[in-house]
């Protein structure tokens, strides 16, 4: 398989219609990757550090996620039409990344992830939601993001946000996944379905 050719910048990613992965599996697999992800346009230069970092072992993928959180900001220094909206609750859960578009009053709500050796490669493997998130729910699907928003330890302007986008459907969601090998960050949008009862 070929890598992802596609590649935007992040405001191209959160401004423009993209192609969006209906799944109801939460294992990603790198196909389906490969085929909806978009690599993003960034300085790999200014953190290479980080990027090496991660290389020598994420086991539990909070460097992932700091390093996205991190290119996020910076974003936003750069882009006043967007913010990032603090989505986490009790010790470090939530949303791992939530921004939104001030203009529209979208909301991107972005999990960071990483990619196995094997996906790299793209020979195989997958990338994993969990299964049991929020409400005992698939991550990033719509009942999970309704869980998260029930929560009594979400702070008032997150829970208001997510309130108000849940109301309009007014939010995406995705994840974003780091290839160690290249230091190619990828967004892929996702929409997790309902799994079909077997009749």
């Amino acid at each position: 398989m070929k890598p992802i050719k596609k590649e935007q910048a992040l405001e191209d990613i959160f401004t423009k219609e993209q192609e969006i992965l209906k799944t109801s599996n939460p294992n990603i697999g790198v196909k389906d990757i490969n085929k909806n992800g978009i690599k993003i346009k960034y300085d790999k230069e200014k953190y290479i550090k980080q990027i090496e970092d991660i290389k020598l072992g994420d086991l539990n993928g909070k460097k992932t996620e700091n390093l996205v959180d991190d290119i996020l900001n910076d974003f936003t220094k750069k882009n006043p039409d967007f913010e990032i909206i603090d989505a986490k609750y009790g010790s470090d859960n939530g949303i791992d990344h939530m921004l939104k578009n001030k203009k529209t009053g979208e909301l991107w709500i972005l999990d960071s992830k990483q990619m196995s050796e094997k996906s790299i490669t793209y020979e195989g493997g997958a990338v994993k939601l969990s299964k049991d998130g929020a409400g005992g729910n698939i991550q990033l699907s719509s009942e999970w993001v309704n869980s998260v928003a029930g929560k009594k330890t979400l702070n008032e302007t997150a829970k208001k946000e997510l309130e108000k986008a849940i109301k309009t459907q007014n939010y995406k969601t995705g994840i974003v996944a780091l290839d160690k090998k290249t230091g190619d960050l990828i967004i892929a949008p996702i929409e997790i379905t309902p799994k079909k009862s077997k009749k």
